[in-house]
């Protein structure tokens, strides 16, 4: 183990400890994360929560909509998977309780006014530290080997978290007319879109300025929402045919994006697109939970063949939990959409609007519901939302 990743991983022990005084553990897991291994951090979380939830003084746990959701999901998993070797079902598993669990502790918890400003601010504060470090050792050239966020390599998952932490999360913070407080956002949107540039992230660097957009053009962005494919297409078909540039070809310019004929990962990704189709309508039921990395690695659609998932949260759910789980990638959407319509303050329905397009985005280029990590960072980004709405009576 790298010694930074030693480091972050004793924050992450710290973040258990701390669960057995206050809620406001979470706060402090926030930075640990970002250096610690995925399983130390979903490990002390877990603790933590079942913790936090045997210290409550409600002998009675409420379990919403969104955690009946995930309950049921489980289930489904359990059911529909007897086929699926034992190690990844089991793997996979773990993840969704793990969300479940967190789920059901925020649903379970109340929270003080200044409680919600400060776990903003630490979700936040994690992604600067995250962005700054990330830089550092670029600049400086450091050798950091982890299984972590922070290493050396590029991360798209890095590059995922620090969308949310620097370009979402900040939404949840009054301005108030103050110019300092927008000079301070400004400089943390430029720190976060440095670091998501430095890990070649195309699709992470076009959501990042998408969120600008969505958060301050809600007619546009509206606008947007309903001539989204057009858009696509025809911005498509204009870099295509216009931009035939080295930029277009290059698999690391945010053009590339839009090319179809010359990009290398793009023929890879719209190959493992059709496979799934393919196996969606071949098993309606899926082949389980677990099983996306027995369909795609060894494949013969793609020229490479080591693809655990086809890089597309739809299509992931499609193939391994059929019609089931496209109607939940639906579901999950359209939470996002009842909460972005519904949000009684404006700061929130901006902030709602935002993780919108970024999971609507996001997911077109990661299966996010392979890695609980990342699932982890939904999950936590929707419900800060929802607690800094603290008069809302909607269930989630």
């Amino acid at each position: 183990m790298d010694s930074i990743e030693l480091f972050f991983a004793v924050i992450s022990v710290g973040a258990l400890i701390c669960a057995l005084f206050t809620r406001l553990f979470l706060a402090v897991a926030f930075f640990g994360l970002i250096g610690a291994s995925p399983y130390i951090t979903a490990g002390s979380l877990s603790l933590a929560v079942l913790a936090r939830l045997a210290l409550r003084a409600k002998p009675t746990i409420k379990v919403s909509l969104s955690s009946g959701i995930y309950l049921g999901w489980i289930l489904f998993c359990i059911l529909g998977s007897f086929s699926v070797p034992l190690v990844p079902f089991l793997s996979q598993l773990a993840q969704i309780v793990f969300i479940a669990l967190i789920c059901i502790f925020f649903q379970n918890t109340q929270w003080r006014q200044d409680q919600r400003i400060l776990l903003a601010s630490a979700f936040i504060g994690s992604g600067v530290l995250l962005a700054t470090l990330t830089l550092i050792i670029h600049f400086y050239g450091f050798t950091v080997e982890s299984s972590a966020l922070l290493k050396s390599e590029p991360s798209n998952y890095a590059a995922l978290y620090l969308v949310l932490t620097t370009f979402i999360a900040p939404a949840l913070i009054p301005s108030l007319q103050s110019r300092r407080i927008l000079v301070v956002k400004l400089s943390v949107y430029l720190l976060g879109f440095s670091a998501i540039a430095y890990n070649d992230a195309r699709a992470a660097m076009l959501v990042a300025i998408f969120s600008l957009v969505a958060s301050n053009a809600r007619l546009l962005v509206v606008m947007l929402l309903v001539g989204l494919g057009g858009l696509f297409i025809g911005f498509a078909a204009l870099s295509a045919i216009m931009l035939q540039t080295e930029a277009v070809s290059d698999p690391k310019s945010i053009l590339s994006l839009f090319n179809f004929e010359g990009n290398f990962s793009n023929l890879e990704r719209l190959a493992m697109l059709k496979l799934s189709f393919d196996t969606l309508l071949s098993n309606p039921f899926g082949l389980g939970l677990g099983s996306s990395a027995g369909l795609f690695v060894g494949n013969s659609v793609t020229v490479l063949s080591h693809y655990p998932h086809p890089h597309n949260t739809l299509a992931h759910m499609a193939v391994e939990f059929g019609w089931f789980g496209v109607g939940l990638y639906i579901y999950f959407l359209l939470l996002l959409i009842r909460a972005w319509f519904s949000a009684n303050k404006t700061a929130v329905e901006s902030y709602f609007r935002m993780l919108f397009f970024a999971f609507l985005l996001l997911s077109q280029a990661e299966a996010i519901s392979y890695n609980g990590l990342v699932m982890l960072f939904f999950c936590i980004a929707y419900f800060l939302g929802f607690i800094n709405e603290p008069d809302t009576k909607k269930s989630h």
